[in-house]
C-alpha cells in the first residue's frame, strides 16, 4: 500500500485518488458524513462552513451550503436515512445558553437552515433511524436529548460525562462512552432503560456498532480498540497499534472494513473479515485526525485534520482504500515495465512478471 501510495501521490500526476481537498481555510474539518442516497459527502468545520462535495470528471468539487461564519463553529453532522435532510450541531461563540442545532433541506439547501434552540454545546449528534428526529449529546456530555426539530426533550441524564454516542443498526439502542470507562446501552424502545455492557480501565472516547449486532467496538484514551460481545463471558478482542486517544471508529458503506482515527496522527484501515491481518497504517505525521468518512463507492477514505499552519487549507485528506484501484491508476502514468535486470535488483526472488499488463 505505502509503495503504491507514494508513487501515486507524485505532484506530477496530481491523481484524484490522493488529492487532498481544500475548502475549510480557517480551521479543521471537524465533521464529515456521506449521503449514500445522493452519492455526496458533506463537511463542516470550526470556520462555520458546511460544504457539499460531488464527483465531477473524477474530481471532488465543493458547493457551499453555508459560508464561513465567526459566530458559530460546527462539530457534528448527520444525514437522514432518506438522504433529504442534513442536521448540524456545534457551538455559538456567544452566549452558550442561546446555542442551537441546524436542519438543512438538501433539496433546497440554499434556503438556509431551520434553527432549533435548547442546546448548550453539541459535539455529537445522530439522525434517528426510526423517528423523524435526532439524538444529541449536550451539556459537555452530561445530557442526551432528542429533538423532532420542533421541540427538544432530555431522554437520558447520565451519571457521568459521556464522550460520544452511537445508535444501533436497527435504531433501537443508544450506546454511550463513559468517562469512567463504562460502556452504556440505553434501550430506546423501553423508555431508555440503562445497562452497563462493559467496564474499561480507562476513559472511552469512541464507539461503533459492528455488522454483527451482538458486538460493539470501543476506543479509549490510551489508543486501544476493543471488540465487545454483549451478554457473554467472552474476553474482548483487542486491536492494538494506536498510541493516543481514539477519535472515531467508522465502517465503510458495505461494512467490509473500518477505519480508526487517533490523536497519534494516524489512521488505521482494518479488514473486518480478517481481523488477524495487520491494518494498513495511513499517516502523514502532520496533525490530529478529527473525523472520517468513506466515499460512496468505498474507494476513498476522507479524514478531517486539525489545521496545519503550513497547509491550513488542506484540512480534508484523501486516502485510496483499494490496492487494485491504485495500481490500475498508476499504470496510466507508467510507460514501460521493469527489465529483467531491474526486477532482479529491486524485487528479488519472486518470478518476473509485467507490473502493468498492457
Amino acid at each position: 500500500y505505502n509503495g503504491l501510495y507514494k508513487a501515486l501521490d507524485n505532484p506530477q500526476f496530481n491523481d484524484h485518488l490522493t488529492r487532498h481537498l481544500t475548502g475549510h481555510d480557517k480551521g479543521a474539518a471537524r465533521a464529515l458524513v456521506t449521503n449514500m442516497q445522493t452519492k455526496e459527502i458533506y463537511s463542516a468545520g470550526s470556520d462555520g462552513r458546511i460544504l457539499q462535495w460531488k464527483i465531477q470528471n473524477d474530481e471532488w468539487k465543493a458547493d457551499s451550503i453555508m459560508g464561513g461564519r465567526t459566530d458559530y463553529q460546527v462539530y457534528a453532522l448527520d444525514v437522514s436515512p432518506d438522504g433529504n435532510w442534513l442536521v448540524a450541531g456545534g457551538a455559538t461563540t456567544g452566549d452558550l445558553t442561546l446555542n442551537y442545532i441546524e436542519l438543512y433541506d438538501l433539496k433546497n439547501p440554499r434556503n438556509g437552515p431551520k434553527k432549533i434552540p435548547g442546546f448548550s454545546g453539541v459535539e455529537t449528534l445522530i439522525y434517528s433511524l426510526n423517528e423523524n428526529g435526532a439524538y444529541v449529546r449536550d451539556q459537555a456530555g452530561m445530557s442526551i436529548k432528542f429533538t423532532d426539530f420542533n421541540s427538544v426533550r432530555e431522554v437520558v441524564k447520565p451519571k457521568e460525562k459521556i464522550h460520544t454516542i452511537a445508535i444501533s443498526h436497527d435504531g433501537k439502542r443508544l450506546a454511550g462512552a463513559g468517562a469512567s470507562g463504562a460502556l452504556y446501552i440505553w434501550d430506546i424502545t423501553n423508555n431508555y432503560a440503562e445497562k452497563i455492557a462493559y467496564k474499561n480501565s480507562s476513559d472511552l472516547t469512541a464507539i461503533a456498532f459492528t455488522p454483527d449486532p451482538r458486538r460493539i467496538m470501543i476506543g479509549d484514551e490510551t489508543g486501544e480498540v476493543k471488540i465487545i460481545t454483549e451478554d457473554s463471558n467472552l474476553a474482548p478482542r483487542i486491536l492494538s497499534g494506536h498510541t493516543a486517544h481514539i477519535e472515531e471508529i467508522v465502517f465503510n458503506n458495505t461494512a467490509t472494513f473500518f477505519a480508526t482515527t487517533s490523536r497519534d496522527k494516524s489512521v488505521r484501515l482494518w479488514n473486518w473479515n480478517k481481523l488477524a491481518d495487520q491494518p494498513i497504517v495511513l499517516s502523514d505525521g502532520e496533525e490530529w485526525v478529527w473525523s472520517a468518512t468513506f466515499s460512496p463507492d468505498d474507494e476513498q477514505l476522507m479524514t478531517g485534520m486539525h489545521a496545519n499552519a503550513d497547509k491550513s487549507s488542506e484540512t480534508i485528506h484523501v486516502w485510496p482504500t483499494k490496492i487494485s484501484t491504485m495500481a490500475n491508476s498508476l499504470c496510466t502514468y507508467v510507460n514501460r515495465n521493469m527489465s529483467k535486470d531491474e526486477w532482479d535488483n529491486y524485487v528479488g526472488n519472486l518470478p518476473y512478471e509485467r507490473t502493468c499488463e498492457n
